[in-house]
């Protein structure tokens, strides 16, 4: 006889690999068939032992990001999509960015764009790829004002 998958063992494997959200867990339970009670079960379970914290995840999560040059607007969208409350994500992006330099951040990767790209319309196209990375425009514009002015 066949017995029925432990939906905590399911979960605990999928952790091994890096740190989950909720809503990740709960989506992976969801595909494996578990119950709805079952999923919640296990999550109520994993929180209580430590082995889901969404906060904790998310904080991780934005300086992974930032690391890879991405904005605050891009975070915050990334981490409401990955099950976080708008109001927390808006939070811990802000207390994450309130930590660093975001105009340095936006100089380094436009820095980079600038290595690789060349021609007559580049400065039109960093505006858009900063502008998908996350940042705000007024930072954009001053940052393309500063590399304008160290060309000149």
């Amino acid at each position: 006889m066949k017995r029925k998958k432990d939906p905590l063992k399911i979960a605990l494997n999928f952790l091994s690999y890096s740190d989950r959200f909720s809503k990740e867990l709960v989506q992976r339970l969801k595909r494996n068939g578990f119950a709805k009670e079952e999923i919640d079960e296990t999550i109520e379970k994993l929180k209580k032992y430590g082995y889901v914290d969404d906060s904790k995840t998310a904080r991780e999560f934005i300086r992974s990001k930032i690391e890879k040059g991405w904005g605050p607007e891009r975070i915050k969208f990334e981490l409401v999509r990955r099950g976080i409350s708008e109001e927390e994500a808006e939070n811990l992006v802000k207390e994450i960015f309130g930590e660093i330099d975001e105009e340095g951040l936006i100089m380094e990767v436009a820095k980079k764009f600038l290595r690789v790209k060349k021609g007559e319309k580049v400065m039109e196209k960093l505006k858009g790829f900063l502008f998908r990375k996350g940042f705000s425009y007024d930072k954009i514009i001053n940052v393309i004002e500063k590399i304008e002015r160290e060309e000149s």
